[in-house]
């Protein structure tokens, strides 16, 4: 009976240990996200007092995590991670994101879920590892956000006629896109007014986010 005790105990400081060996990361983040052409790069150069802003930003702000189903060497998280973009433009560009996914002891982890930034709502699917030296965790992160084709309406446009040309056709000025997705000019009907939506893509986002903590295990 007292061998049984001996290995029982022996077991859980063993599961005890293995637990501890996935990490927590909740600490700050800063990095850099780089966005394709398309309507949010269009609506950031339409902000006040911008007139071509750079397509690579600069992030900083925090994540949050919550560990669940830790089996020993691998455990579910729920990450929060607020983050403010452009800053060092004289931006403010924020997101939010809230994934859900897997680590494991190695500090690898894979998760996905919703984000919400001046695009609208997307999807982010995240991948990471952590460097540790000491007690201190190094986590970097990539982050894909896809690309999001929407509907735009000219109607939520202002549009202005500036009389007729030459030939008797109508002149209209608006402050909405003036390419198609493809590259191609806006089109406009036989009145000489643009057709009322297109579709278009919001672009896709890549970062790097690199963070740091002490080891808490």
């Amino acid at each position: 009976m007292k061998k049984i005790t001996l290995l029982l105990y022996a077991i859980s400081l063993v599961i005890q240990t293995t637990n501890a060996q996935v990490e927590k990361l909740s600490g700050p983040r800063f990095g850099f996200t780089y966005i394709s052409d398309g309507s949010l790069m269009y609506n950031i150069n339409d902000l006040p007092n911008v007139s071509k802003a750079n397509p690579l930003i600069a992030q900083f702000g925090w994540q949050f995590e919550k560990q669940f189903m830790n089996a020993g060497n691998t455990a579910g998280i729920v990450e929060l991670i607020p983050l403010i973009g452009g800053f060092e433009q004289g931006l403010f560009l924020p997101s939010f994101s809230t994934l859900v996914g897997i680590r494991n002891a190695n500090g690898f982890e894979l998760a996905v879920g919703p984000n919400l930034s001046l695009s609208g709502v997307g999807m982010v699917l995240g991948a990471g590892f952590n460097l540790k030296s000491g007690n201190v965790n190094f986590p970097i992160n990539i982050a894909y956000v896809p690309s999001v084709n929407k509907v735009y309406d000219f109607n939520d446009y202002t549009i202005v006629y500036n009389g007729d040309d030459s030939n008797g056709n109508p002149i209209y000025n608006y402050d909405g896109p003036s390419n198609y997705p493809n590259g191609e000019p806006v089109s406009f009907d036989s009145n000489g007014m643009p057709y009322n939506e297109f579709n278009w893509k919001t672009g896709h986002r890549i970062s790097i986010i690199i963070g740091f903590n002490a080891s808490k295990n």
